[in-house]
């Protein structure tokens, strides 16, 4: 009996190993998941960022302009 009992306990070991082993698996496929995820958000945040700096931009030198413009007009 003791043999058996030996047996099924060492088998429990492993199965908790397996299960251990892919619990951790999982948790570094979610790490890269949510890294990826990150990145890419990141990328988007900084493709708006510099779309509203260019709209800023070309703004500000249309204003540029027309004060510009506003000054070289003869009184």
């Amino acid at each position: 009996m003791k043999d058996q009992t030996a047996f099924y306990e060492e088998r429990i070991a492993e199965a908790r190993l397996a299960i251990a082993a892919a619990a951790l698996d999982n948790v570094r496929r979610q790490a890269v998941l949510a890294l990826d995820r990150w990145t890419e958000l990141a990328d988007q945040h900084r493709k708006a960022r510099d779309a509203r700096m260019k709209v800023i931009a070309d703004k500000i030198e249309r204003d540029a302009e027309r004060v510009a413009a506003v000054v070289a007009e003869p009184s």
